[in-house]
C-alpha cells in the first residue's frame, strides 16, 4: 500500500506541475505583468522548410547586430516563446513576442533576432494582435504590439531587437530554445 500511495502522490504532482507554467515576466527583458494570454501552449513540429524572411532583412542577415544598428534605443517588450520548429532542409524556428518603441510611442514593426555570437539570424515584422499587452502595461496604448519572427536555427538562444529607423536596436528578450 505504500508504494501506491507513492506512486498515486506523484501522479498528482505531475500533474499539478503540468498545468503550471513559467511567469512571462521571468524571461529576461519583460515587464512584470505582460502576460501573454494568447500564446500556444505547443510547439508545432513540421518536416517543411522555414518560411522566407521578410526583403528587408537581407541587409541585416549575417552582419553582427551592433554593426548593421549601431544606435541603441529604449524598448519594452519580451521574447515569449516558440511557436513551430521547421525540419526541413532550410530548419529553423518560428518565436513570437511583442515590443513598444517607449521614445515613438508606438508599436515596433521590424525584429531581428540575434544568436549568442552576436550575428543576426532570423528577422520578423510586427503589428500582431497582443490586447493584454496595454491591460497590463498602461504606457503601452496599442493592442497591436504582436510580432513574429523566423530564426534561422531550431535550437539555441535568441535575443530579439526591435528595428528602430533602420539605425537603431532596441532589446525586446532572450530566449532559450
Amino acid at each position: 500500500m505504500p508504494v501506491r500511495n507513492a506512486v498515486a502522490l506523484l501522479l498528482v504532482l505531475a500533474a499539478a506541475l503540468s498545468a503550471c507554467r513559467r511567469p512571462d515576466w521571468a524571461n529576461k527583458g519583460q515587464q512584470p505583468g505582460a502576460a501573454n494570454a494568447s500564446a500556444p501552449p505547443v510547439t508545432l513540429i513540421t518536416p517543411d522548410s522555414r518560411p522566407a524572411l521578410p526583403a528587408w532583412a537581407a541587409l541585416y542577415m549575417g552582419k553582427a547586430v551592433k554593426t548593421a544598428l549601431p544606435q541603441v534605443a529604449s524598448c519594452a517588450g519580451n521574447l515569449d516563446i516558440v511557436t513551430a520548429r521547421y525540419e526541413g532542409a532550410n530548419a529553423g524556428a518560428k518565436v513570437i513576442g511583442w515590443g513598444w518603441d517607449t521614445a515613438a510611442a508606438k508599436a515596433v514593426d521590424k525584429v531581428v533576432l540575434v544568436d549568442a555570437a552576436g550575428l543576426v539570424v532570423g528577422a520578423g515584422e510586427g503589428g500582431l494582435s497582443r490586447p493584454d499587452v496595454p491591460q497590463h502595461s498602461p504606457t503601452v496604448t496599442s493592442p497591436n504590439t504582436g510580432w513574429a519572427a523566423i530564426a534561422g536555427m531550431k535550437t539555441g538562444a535568441v535575443d530579439a531587437f526591435g528595428v528602430i529607423n533602420g539605425q537603431a536596436r532596441c532589446p525586446l528578450g532572450h530566449l532559450e530554445f
